[in-house]
Parts: structure tokens; C-alpha cells; sequence
């Protein structure tokens, strides 16, 4: 069982601790923006439960089996991570001194996630037939949080730019639940949130770290 996990527990886990390992090699400040990251997380799922509950105290628990509540779900994550992840950077004024601080501040966003909704049920429970594609799943969403983090980083002194993460992080998760109602089988619906993450972050860093955010590095 152990080797069932590992792989998948590797591919996870092991990126974003290994990032914010380099970045605070660099600079050990940013070892405080991965906690800070991880506690943003943390503070975001728990705003965001009470959203989640809310329909179902209104229409009962057979709501979690209707078709909209899933599409709702994956509506409201961008509109709830995002204004986190933004005070995280207000009140961690130190996390967005440097480049390097706030991809810590994505790296433990990432890992924190990771850990809550990927390991502990993995390793709690029998594995599925393949855990594979969903450690592969938690890498893409490491790319992911890290654009997302860069764009908030961007958008400190321009708080309406703050929509556009909002509404990417969104959109990439209503991508990934088409594509899983759209019966697309575990290896391409993965395969197509990597190409979505990868190129989100390309596009990031080409805009954002080279144009816009130079003068962030340390």
C-alpha cells in the first residue's frame, strides 16, 4: 500500500516544499511567506464552508446531489481564495518585498491544499485503482496558485486587477468539471488542467514577473 502511495504522494507533496525550500535558500524570510501561504489556505476554507453549507440548509442535504450545487461549488473557490490570499499579502506586509517571498506565499497555498484534500484522505483510506492522476492533479494546481498568487501580487497597488484571478481561478475549475461530466477519463481531464496551469503560468511570467514585476525581486 505504501508503494501504491508514495508516487503520487511524491509528486504532490514534494514541489512546492522543494520551491520554497529554494526560495528560502535564497532568502529565509520566505520561509515565513510559505506559512503565511499555508495559514491563507487554511483561513479560506474556512470562509468558504459556510458558503458551501449555506444552500444546504436551505434546500436540505439532497442538494450536494443536485447537478448545480458542484457548478456552484466550483464558482464560488475564486471569489473566496483570491480576497484571501490578497489580505495575506496586507497583513504579511514582508511577503511582497520580494518575488521570491510570494511564490513561498503560492508554494504553501499549494501544499497546505495538498496535504487536506490529497494525502490525508490517501493515506487515511484504501487507495483508489489509480491515485496517480490525482498526484498529478496537485502538481497542476501548484503552477495554478502560483499564477494566481503573482497576479494578487500585481494587483496590490491596482486592486481592480484583483478580478482577474478571481475569475481564472474559477474558470479553471469549472473547466475541470466539464471535462469530468463530459465523461473525459482521469488521464485527459488531467492532462488538460496541466496544459491550462502551465500555460496560466507561462503567460504569468511573461506579464507579470518580466514586464510588471522586476523591481518585486530581492
Amino acid at each position: 500500500m505504501i508503494s501504491q502511495e508514495l508516487v503520487p504522494l511524491t509528486i504532490a507533496i514534494v514541489p512546492p516544499l522543494a520551491l520554497a525550500a529554494y526560495m528560502a535558500a535564497k532568502d529565509r524570510t520566505a520561509a515565513l511567506g510559505f506559512l503565511v501561504g499555508s495559514m491563507g489556505w487554511f483561513a479560506a476554507l474556512l470562509i468558504r464552508a459556510s458558503a458551501l453549507t449555506i444552500p444546504i440548509l436551505l434546500h436540505g442535504l439532497g442538494t450536494m446531489r443536485s447537478s448545480w450545487y458542484p457548478v456552484y461549488t466550483a464558482t464560488i473557490s475564486g471569489f473566496f481564495e483570491e480576497p484571501i490570499r490578497y489580505g495575506a499579502f496586507r497583513l504579511a506586509g514582508f511577503t511582497r518585498k520580494s518575488m521570491g517571498r510570494a511564490i513561498s506565499l503560492g508554494s504553501g497555498w499549494a501544499f497546505a491544499e495538498a496535504i487536506i484534500v490529497f494525502a490525508i484522505p490517501l493515506v487515511a483510506m484504501d487507495p483508489p485503482l489509480n491515485a496517480l492522476p490525482g498526484g498529478v492533479e496537485r502538481f497542476s494546481a501548484m503552477l495554478a496558485h502560483i499564477s494566481f498568487t503573482l497576479m494578487v501580487l500585481a494587483s496590490m497597488e491596482r486592486p481592480w486587477l484583483l478580478a482577474i484571478p478571481i475569475l481564472l481561478h474559477s474558470a479553471l475549475n469549472l473547466s475541470a468539471l466539464a471535462s469530468i461530466r463530459g465523461g473525459w477519463g482521469a488521464w485527459n481531464i488531467e492532462a488538460l488542467i496541466l496544459m491550462e496551469s502551465t500555460a496560466l503560468l507561462t503567460i504569468t511570467y511573461l506579464v507579470i514577473v518580466r514586464k510588471v514585476g522586476r523591481r518585486f525581486w530581492s
